[in-house]
């Protein structure tokens, strides 16, 4: 028997055209939203740390914190044509940190209208920045622009200050260019692959 998806072990009938992907949230309180919402699911499938469900009309995707959990799980979903076939669409949903001089809420929900690469794995000076959205309808939400980076403690004041003991070039060009002029931070690439 050939695995298909050696990471996550999925299967095509575990999942719908239409994907949320929920990287590094609670399982309880996710699935309790929905619930909130009117919307129940059933468990299909767990391996490792990728858990999925499917709803009436979507298929919920939950996983950790990084690229390191999300890189191998787009890959086995984008790039095996019998799942790809299936995908019409994927949205990212989930928690990011407050920057310093960003004038949003906390609590409050906001659609990523522009996201950018902040020291991560998949920087790439031919990737043209902002990175945004592709939606095929109208949302009332209001909007926010957002970091990715793969530095969870480093993408702060610390590189800025010099007190941060594993700086890089480009941690410290990202830090300067996007830590005073973005609303949020999101660890792990997460943000700007549900973008690519």
């Amino acid at each position: 028997m050939t695995i298909i998806a050696p990471n996550t072990k999925i299967t095509p009938e575990y999942i719908d055209k239409n994907i949320i992907l929920s990287c590094g949230e609670d399982a309880n309180e996710l699935i309790d939203s929905l619930k909130n919402l009117s919307l129940e699911g059933t468990k299909v499938h767990e391996y490792r740390c990728y858990r999925f469900w499917k709803y009436s009309n979507f298929s919920l995707i939950l996983t950790g914190i990084g690229t390191g959990t999300l890189e191998p799980l787009i890959w086995e979903i984008l790039f095996n044509p019998t799942i790809k076939s299936k995908v019409n669409k994927i949205i990212l949903i989930g928690t990011a940190g407050k920057l310093p001089l960003s004038s949003k809420k906390l609590g409050d929900v906001y659609i990523i209208d522009q996201a950018y690469l902040g020291a991560t794995a998949v920087d790439d000076d031919s990737i043209k920045q902002p990175l945004t959205p592709n939606f095929l309808g109208k949302c009332d939400f209001s909007t926010a622009s957002i970091v990715s980076t793969d530095f969870f403690y480093g993408f702060s004041e610390r590189v800025i200050s010099g007190n941060y003991p594993n700086q890089t070039r480009r941690l410290i060009q990202a830090v300067n260019q996007y830590f005073y002029t973005t609303d949020a931070r999101r660890y792990g690439s997460c943000t700007v692959l549900s973008f690519l």
